[in-house]
């Protein structure tokens, strides 16, 4: 029985499909396949289960919002994270609402996509649904390299 976490990365940038997928794979051990549309990505969730989602924000066929909602419908348990050229407001939290685990915000979050998907993949399935949803505070990023990793209202580092 295969142990690796599988991951799909959705993309329509061939390039960066293949650089997260060598990242994820070559530096964390997951095995990572990819989509490059909404549509493809939805034919592989019927056909193959996934521990972790990563979407792109926005696709040639679909916003990341909507994917991650027909995502729920066929993995409801599954972490989907965000990673978005958008760093908006309005756009996180319509993530959020459609069930997003994370926001990352291309291309200077990169380096922490890794650890959060070891941390969600750390959780077990049955608490999956209580995951609070992460993002990053701006105010930590502008003077400093050390990020804020806040749940909701509260700080947890």
């Amino acid at each position: 029985m295969n142990t690796t976490p599988r991951i799909l990365y959705v993309d329509d940038d061939a390039d960066g499909c293949e650089l997260m997928a060598f990242q994820l794979n070559h530096y964390f051990g997951y095995q990572v396949d990819t989509a490059s549309s909404g549509s493809h990505a939805i034919e592989m969730v019927r056909s193959s289960p996934y521990d972790v989602f990563l979407l792109d924000y926005c696709l040639q066929d679909v916003t990341a919002v909507k994917l991650c909602k027909q995502i729920k419908e066929f993995a409801p348990r599954a972490p989907v994270l965000i990673y978005s050229a958008l760093d908006r407001d309005i756009d996180k939290e319509q993530a959020f609402s459609a069930g997003a685990s994370g926001f990352f915000v291309k291309p200077e979050d990169l380096e922490l996509i890794g650890p959060e998907l070891k941390r969600l993949l750390h959780v077990p399935k049955i608490g999956r649904k209580d995951v609070d949803p992460v993002f990053f505070s701006e105010e930590q990023k502008m003077r400093s390299k050390r990020f804020s990793l806040r749940r909701r209202s509260s700080s947890i580092i």
